[in-house]
Parts: structure tokens; C-alpha cells; sequence
């Protein structure tokens, strides 16, 4: 885990669309932090529990498994107790952001996401205790 210093963080994005996953990755990977991909929900878990990142963001709408089915599967490991997940995504609304939290996520931000103030946003969720 990265410490609250500054230091960059090692996130994992999982999303089924591309596009979506290729514009996060570069607003993070440009904020200093390093970036793992995975399109497929299941695929992901696997490769989080081994690589316990600080930070797993999660798309809700994915083939597969959802993104609140994973969150419930990533919250239900005891090695992954000190990684925050954070839902992002295109639904809004407040029972999505409900949804989300119930799920096991720690945060909730709406796509498209804002380069200016997305990478700050989710360095200061990571460093919430």
C-alpha cells in the first residue's frame, strides 16, 4: 500500500469498455500513479487478490459479473481488507452511490470523469483511513 506522502499508487481499472479504461488509465498513469487493466470482471479478481493494489476501480454495467457482484467478491477477501474500491461509472443517481457502498465500495465517482480534479479525488479516498 501507498503511503499518504504522495507516493504513487498502483490501481487496477476494471471496465468492459476500452475506450472508458484507456481515458482513466492516462489521467492517472499522467498523475504519477501506475495503472493495471483487465476488461473482464472475472478475470479480475484473481489478479487483484495477487497483486493487492491500493485502489480497485470498479465499472457497474460489465458482462459477466457486475460491478457490485465484484465489489461483494474484492470486500469478502480478507487480504484485499486495507484496498478501497471505487465505483466508477455512468448510471447516477443516489441509489446507485447506495448501491455501490452497500456492495463494499468506499467511493463513487460519475463517468465521464473530470481530468482536472479525478486523480486528487481518488488519491484522497485512498488516503481516508
Amino acid at each position: 500500500m501507498a503511503d499518504v506522502s504522495g507516493a504513487p499508487l498502483q490501481i487496477y481499472i476494471v471496465d468492459d469498455d476500452p475506450d472508458a479504461v484507456d481515458i482513466i488509465a492516462l489521467i492517472l498513469e499522467q498523475a504519477g500513479h501506475t495503472v493495471q487493466k483487465q476488461l473482464v470482471g472475472l478475470h479480475a479478481i484473481s489478479e487483484v487478490v495477487r497483486g493487492k493494489p491500493d485502489c480497485v476501480l470498479v465499472d457497474l454495467m460489465m458482462g459477466g459479473i457486475d460491478g457490485l457482484e465484484l465489489c461483494r467478491e474484492l470486500r469478502a477477501r480478507p487480504e484485499l481488507k486495507e484496498t478501497k474500491i471505487a465505483v466508477v461509472t455512468a448510471k447516477d443517481g443516489e441509489i446507485w452511490r447506495e448501491r455501490a457502498l452497500n456492495a463494499g465500495a468506499n467511493g463513487f465517482f460519475q463517468k465521464p470523469v473530470d481530468p482536472a480534479f479525478f486523480a486528487r479525488n481518488l488519491e484522497m479516498l485512498v488516503q481516508e483511513s
